[in-house]
């Protein structure tokens, strides 16, 4: 997905403490970004470039972009759920970040952890930050008490106080860095993620047409591995994401 281009000016939406505890969900979409932090109990993600549910424990942090189909199901549990957007839109406010559909899902697990693809700008040649959709935070409590003041501040109807509009955009761009860091952190060298992503890195998508079998054979995987380290690195299919690259080198080139 394309991220607006720099400045940022992370601006606090909503901030709430919520129980989760259902066996099925509508299907949604945010027009935002959500950051979404388990913290008690247990919950389910569907998310559905990935086809089915993730499960989700005490710790687990999720970055969630906008206009990705998803649900929150399973639990009990409780989470803690922050809305902003990387630039100012005053005028967009709860409940109009929501978009529900009529699509119910319930449980269906998949082992993949995608990773999402961010571009910066609308430059093709821009840089892409990669950024899981589930990190891992500890110490939980560390965590729980850097979100608590956006939590207070929405419940008392002072996120537009200039003290504490300060005070929200250290603490989500703060936590953005960190999660950014985090997932730089986390790649292994000589792992089929690291070997994958260093093929992709220097792949030509335009002079030749790739299949599958061709790509894995060339960052040294198995085509299945290949296939659900894709989902995890990227959060698209290998077909989407050659596609989507042609279009972006095709967008610049008539630019």
């Amino acid at each position: 997905m394309r991220l607006p281009p720099p400045p940022w000016s992370p601006w606090l939406r909503l901030a709430h403490v919520m129980p989760q505890h259902q066996p099925s969900a509508a299907m949604r979409r945010i027009r935002d970004f959500e950051i979404v932090l388990i913290t008690e109990g247990s919950a389910l993600l569907w998310w559905e470039p990935a086809g089915g549910t993730i499960p989700l424990t005490p710790g687990d942090c999720l970055f969630l972009p906008p206009r990705v189909q998803h649900a929150f199901l399973g639990g009990p549990g409780m989470h803690l759920a922050v809305h902003f957007d990387l630039i100012a839109r005053p005028t967009m406010a709860h409940p109009h970040m929501l978009d529900f559909t009529d699509r119910w899902v319930q449980r269906a697990d998949v082992s993949a952890r995608p990773q999402l693809a961010l571009h910066v700008g609308d430059d093709a040649r821009a840089p892409v930050m990669r950024l899981p959709l589930v990190s891992r935070l500890a110490p939980l409590a560390t965590w729980i008490e850097r979100f608590m003041p956006l939590v207070t501040m929405y419940k008392l109807n002072r996120t537009d106080e200039p003290g504490s509009r300060l005070e929200s955009i250290a603490i989500i761009a703060g936590t953005l860095r960190d999660l950014i860091a985090q997932a730089g952190s986390e790649r292994v060298p000589g792992s089929p993620a690291d070997r994958i992503a260093t093929m992709l890195g220097a792949l030509d998508v335009v002079g030749r047409r790739w299949t599958v079998g061709e790509l894995a054979a060339r960052a040294g995987v198995a085509a299945s591995t290949f296939r659900t380290t894709m989902l995890a690195l990227t959060g698209e299919s290998p077909q989407a994401w050659l596609e989507r690259k042609r279009l972006d080198h095709a967008v610049h080139f008539l630019a």
